[in-house]
């Protein structure tokens, strides 16, 4: 009787270690399979001259474009990643939609690309301005503005300081965000941006 008292003591133990072996696993490998977006921004990479023609625009332009990555540190994809801008001018905030690189614009667009972000980060167009535009100041580089070159409209910034926050929305509720802080310019080739 002694010894069947024993081996289950002893098969308890083993289950116990068992258990608690399986959800050490559990929780090490859900911490490495999760989403873990970062948005990253280095002004001597992220603040570059382009030239822009067709297909996206019917003549060549030069345009001074700043931009930042969006980089996803975990193991699972992110998905549906939609991207805005709020621009914080003094008086009041307005929040506008922000494109990634390689998807289409258009003048006429009025949707907002969703993108997946797996292990490869994936570019963000933030703000630019443009060589010959006429008036002071830079763009938020929405798929209509990129499409259209600097206006005066809800997407122009005039010339000054304006403090901004970037978020992406992701995975249905998700959201990553980082503050910085644009320099508009009084000469196109002036825009800056860093971290506020």
């Amino acid at each position: 009787m002694e010894n069947s008292g024993s081996m289950f003591l002893l098969f308890g133990s083993i289950a116990g270690v068992y258990s608690f072996a399986r959800l050490v696993v559990g929780d090490i490998s859900s911490f490495f399979n999760k989403t873990n977006l970062a948005i990253e921004f280095d002004a001597q990479n992220d603040v570059k001259q382009w030239f822009v023609g067709p297909p996206y625009l019917n003549n060549t332009v030069a345009r001074r474009v700043v931009t930042v990555n969006v980089r996803n540190k975990g193991g699972k994809p992110a998905r549906d990643c939609e991207a805005y801008i709020e621009v914080n001018n003094g008086r009041n905030k307005i929040t506008l939609p922000l494109h990634w690189a390689d998807t289409q614009y258009n003048a006429l667009s009025t949707s907002i690309e969703r993108v997946e972000i797996s292990k490869i980060p994936r570019r963000l167009d933030v703000v630019f301005s443009q060589e010959g535009q006429s008036i002071n100041g830079c763009c938020v580089a929405s798929a209509q503005a990129l499409a259209t070159g600097p206006q005066r409209d809800q997407f122009f910034l005039s010339e000054g300081e304006y403090k901004v926050r970037i978020y992406v929305n992701y995975n249905s509720g998700k959201s990553v965000a980082r503050k910085f802080v644009i320099q508009s310019p009084s000469n196109w080739v002036g825009l800056r941006m860093r971290i506020a």
